[in-house]
């Protein structure tokens, strides 16, 4: 008998679950969608006749499987894209990876020498070889006070509102895959990084892009997805996942203000892990996980899209803005990963550059207009040189919620009290990067996604199979 498989988000990480679920012949897969749209921040949206990704975007598999899985999508338009990031520090643009000369040119001897010693002091420190309570204690272990003030401490602080001593060192840990500044002098002398940036399906310091946007991944997967018989429900918003006796039963969704129910044999989230409580039914009753639910926090992000007047704006991809002064953290250029996504002529050229603004849903930068944003943005970008306001042809944004999970130093434990309601729910798995409060990049989102068919093909218990393998995830870093 074929089984019903109910999938809530149709990220990467469930559509991935539902194809390979549909190669076997022996489920009936429909996904729930509060958007118009399937892929989530992974999608691309349209502007005239510009492709634009919601950030970004990189394909960078290191498993054969994802990467053959996506191969067979985009063909030969899946290309290998040089990855070029300048950091803006102290008025200048020092490039990323970090190079030894380049560092001295730019900040000066005197503040190198600052660096130098910092961190020197760091091996004669008595703490180098504790475990750290936070994010700062682990950049400071690893690369001395200056470097903290300098980059980490300004950049981290901006995006996630929060000191860095009230962030968790696992965070850093996960994001920083340089162990110390002995491995950026060692990678200058050998010429090349170590082997965490190393891939056998594109060099270093390069990444695989599509030729027509990363949208172009979700509507190949998307459509593989409908041409073997699953259902999509677009623009339904879940409003209630019911269980009895260890199982969940249906699932509730409404839809244009008209509710329905879906009845599955298997349910697979990857909704915001800190709105189950609120969803289940019967309703959860302990107040420690409610409460563990509402101190699970995710911030916003605005994406400023300007098409300027010229054909490049540079040769990067990214730029990271520490300071303060400036109100996004991160540029990028389309063009640059993609020339198709962003056509251009001699006679009348264009590119697209965008700007990322962390917020909160609470923030008045998150109710502010777009003519402010912009206003505030390009105040602190034109003395850079970057960008020149009478070279703004137009500009436009796309407001985001729940894109960064925030690892406070708690998050571990709020984590693991809300994911006890979900537990004894033997055929509710929680997955993918909200649905577990994951930082991943997107070829680990469709490991993910396959794990979790796996799982379900098996017909083993959580206990047997999913939460051993689900293991794997925590060991996943984010190698920039």
């Amino acid at each position: 008998m074929r089984k019903k498989v109910l999938l809530l988000g149709a990220g990467p990480t469930n559509l991935a679950t539902a194809d390979k679920l549909l190669d076997t012949g022996n489920f009936d897969v429909e996904v729930i969608e509060r958007l118009g749209w399937t892929g989530g921040l992974s999608q691309s949206v349209k502007h005239g006749p510009y492709t634009l990704d919601l950030g970004p975007h990189r394909f960078t598999p290191h498993n054969d499987t994802v990467y053959r899985y996506i191969k067979d999508i985009c063909g030969d338009e899946l290309r290998i894209v040089d990855q070029k990031v300048e950091i803006y520090l102290n008025g200048k643009f020092l490039t990323y990876p970090f190079k030894l000369a380049d560092v001295m040119l730019k900040l000066g001897l005197i503040k190198a020498g600052r660096i130098a010693v910092s961190f020197l002091a760091t091996g004669l420190s008595d703490n180098k070889h504790k475990p750290a309570a936070n994010y700062e204690e682990w950049i400071r272990s690893r690369f001395g006070t200056e470097v903290l003030k300098l980059v980490f401490d300004p950049l981290i602080s901006k995006i996630w509102s929060l000191p860095l001593t009230q962030l968790a060192s696992r965070f850093a840990w996960q994001r920083i895959a340089i162990s110390n500044l002995w491995e950026i002098l060692f990678d200058t002398i050998r010429g090349k990084r170590k082997t965490e940036y190393s891939s056998p399906y594109y060099p270093q310091n390069c990444f695989l892009y599509p030729k027509r946007g990363f949208g172009s991944i979700i509507d190949g997967m998307t459509e593989r997805i409908k041409q073997k018989g699953g259902v999509f429900h677009l623009n339904a918003t879940v409003s209630g996942i019911d269980h009895r006796d260890g199982l969940v039963h249906t699932v509730r969704a409404e839809n244009a203000g008209v509710s329905r129910e879906f009845k599955a044999d298997y349910v697979v989230s990857t909704l915001p892990v800190n709105l189950l409580p609120t969803m289940l039914t019967p309703t959860v009753t302990d107040p420690a996980i409610s409460a563990a639910a509402e101190r699970l926090r995710f911030r916003r992000l605005i994406l400023l899209f300007l098409v300027i007047r010229k054909d490049r704006v540079s040769p990067n991809t990214s730029y990271y803005f520490p300071e303060k002064e400036f109100p996004f953290g991160r540029t990028s250029e389309m063009k640059n990963h993609s020339p198709d996504c962003v056509p251009s002529t001699s006679q009348e050229p264009r590119t697209v550059f965008t700007l990322e603004v962390p917020c909160w849903a609470e923030d008045t930068t998150w109710k502010e207009p777009d003519s402010s944003i912009f206003e505030r943005c390009m105040q602190s970008l034109w003395p850079t040189g970057i960008i020149h306001r009478d070279e703004v042809v137009e500009y436009f944004t796309v407001r985001l919620g729940h894109v960064y999970p925030v690892w406070d130093i708690d998050f571990e434990k709020n984590l693991e009290t809300v994911l006890t309601a979900a537990r004894p729910l033997e055929n509710l798995i929680m997955n993918g990067r909200p649905g577990l409060f994951f930082y991943n990049n997107f070829h680990q989102s469709l490991e993910m996604g396959f794990i979790a068919a796996d799982h379900i093909i098996s017909g083993k218990s959580k206990a047997e199979k999913w939460d051993k393998d689900a293991e794997l995830f925590r060991e996943y870093r984010l190698v920039e």
